[in-house]
């Protein structure tokens, strides 16, 4: 077989990749390959072009919370004065599948346009693995026997494989499924297990809850103390309360140490504290895991990193090999969609247009679409007091307006601003409540560009809203001084 030269291979088609390719060959008028399993989402292998975050990730994962939150506003709107048979309204999941397919579909094909669009960007479909630091094989499927089909040669290799669902080894594991089955349950589940205390497990519980059966239940349980962990713990314990006031069973402290498969389909659940139940699917969501398998990374002398398992790169996206790069999920540092595409556009500036630069990975904005939703960026103040002296916390949780009316005044509205106390500098900002996500990515640039606590509260508010309250909040409710929490400190000039 002949072999292929480019400036670029990308192996792995998600945002990083792909803004890092297109770059490279639209901005830098390079000739680059990228190469991926599949063209379009869906089994067996998931990945596509867009990978995760467009197949089985953050995309159809919002379109189903925006159609479980139906089920509140349907509910609420009898305040408002709608009236309607509220007991003959159905659920479709079979519609909301369809939807779903077709609008990632909809975009697997606008990446494939974009191949088809811009001079030297080329799709490659296959298994890519490193045979040296120059040349990458590419196998027509998983596994070292797969055939190689390809050989590419290149001067720079970019590595963005992504990440992959974690599944603990226990007893009756291929039982239960991951976040890259639930996107293509055919019907959805009576009684349902979510396993895992992080973002997919929240918001794949409040999905499962909204479109359960009237006779179905959701369960979420979290081996540790509290779920969402190195989230403000304010937040999550008034998340955790909203979640069981939604009808969901949040179990902390359990954890399935088996899973059995009876003859009925049922899945029966053993859990580690010797409790006993049935459930029909069971989803774990307990994190997941750099992709390297099959790339032969020490082929090239790639180096990974042994405390996390993600390829080991410095703050470039370097890797131990000089012409060799990795970002995104693969490197472990944050996995978010967001992040990744900034690492690729800056590995384009810094390796092809002369313009070195570093992705900032402080104070990244980020939510979590659980019902109710999140948004945070910045410290926690349990981080923000082991590395300031002074640190002030300001927090406020309130009713909003519309549940006066709308029958469910349990949903509480909650903000929390951390600060360098002595300087007022905001160090973080929390929140929980309705349109959190969106709200958030504006203070985020606010606190991006260094913004004070005398800054909001200097700010006129737009009323009436909940984000106005984060214009109004001029004294802390307490303090920490060297990383002990106290009630009152010494005033500081903010």
């Amino acid at each position: 077989m002949s072999v292929k030269k480019f400036d670029l291979v990308v192996i792995g088609a998600g945002s990083g990749g792909l803004e890092a390719a297109y770059n490279a060959a639209a901005l830098y008028q390079k000739n680059v390959a990228v190469l991926d399993v599949q063209e379009h989402h869906g089994p067996p292998y998931y990945a596509a072009l867009g990978g995760t975050c467009v197949n089985v990730g953050c995309v159809p994962k919002k379109l189903m919370v925006t159609g479980a939150n139906f089920r509140e506003s349907l509910k609420e709107s009898a305040g408002f004065g709608w009236e309607f048979d509220r007991d003959s309204v159905k659920t479709s999941w079979k519609t909301l599948m369809a939807g779903k397919d077709a609008a990632v579909l909809d975009i697997n094909k606008s990446y494939a346009g974009m191949f088809a669009d811009t001079k030297g960007l080329h799709f490659v479909k296959g298994w890519g693995s490193l045979e040296s630091s120059k040349v990458v094989a590419v196998r027509d499927g998983p596994g070292e026997s797969a055939k190689v089909i390809d050989r590419l040669e290149t001067e720079y290799i970019l590595i963005a494989t992504g990440s992959w669902p974690q599944m603990p080894k226990i007893s009756g594991i291929e039982h239960a499924i991951s976040s890259n089955e639930a996107f293509y349950l055919p019907d959805a589940p009576r009684r349902v297990l979510m396993v895992g205390g992080g973002y997919i497990a929240v918001e794949f519980a409040g999905i499962f809850n909204a479109y359960k059966p009237a006779d179905g239940n959701v369960s979420l349980c979290y081996r540790g103390d509290m779920i969402l962990r190195g989230f403000d713990l304010d937040v999550r314990t008034e998340l955790a309360e909203q979640l069981r006031k939604n009808g969901i069973d949040v179990l902390l402290k359990e954890n399935p140490a088996k899973i059995e498969l009876l003859d009925d389909g049922t899945r029966r659940v053993t859990f580690e504290s010797g409790k006993v139940q049935d459930f029909d699917v069971v989803m774990f969501a307990t994190g997941r895991n750099p992709r390297t398998d099959g790339l032969h990374l020490s082929e090239a002398g790639v180096a990974v990193n042994p405390k996390h398992g993600g390829i080991q790169v410095d703050s470039f996206s370097k890797t131990s090999v000089d012409n060799i790069y990795a970002i995104g999920d693969v490197t472990n540092r944050i996995m978010l969609t967001p992040v990744a595409i900034n690492e690729g556009a800056a590995f384009a500036d810094t390796v092809f247009g002369g313009k070195p630069r570093a992705t900032d990975h402080t104070n990244v904005a980020a939510a979590v679409f659980s019902i109710p939703p999140i948004g945070t960026v910045g410290l926690i103040e349990e981080d923000a007091a082991k590395k300031f002296a002074q640190v002030g916390v300001y927090k406020t949780s309130f009713t909003p307006l519309m549940h006066k009316m709308s029958g469910s005044s349990y949903k509480k509205f909650m903000i929390k601003i951390v600060t360098n106390h002595q300087t007022g500098l905001v160090l973080g900002v929390h929140m929980l409540g309705s349109d959190a996500p969106e709200i958030i990515q504006a203070v985020g640039v606010a606190v991006k560009m260094g913004a004070k606590i005398s800054d909001f509260y200097s700010t006129i508010g737009v009323h009436p809203t909940c984000a106005e309250d984060m214009c109004s909040m001029k004294t802390p409710e307490y303090f920490y001084l060297n990383g002990a929490k106290v009630d009152k400190i010494p005033e500081a000039n903010l």
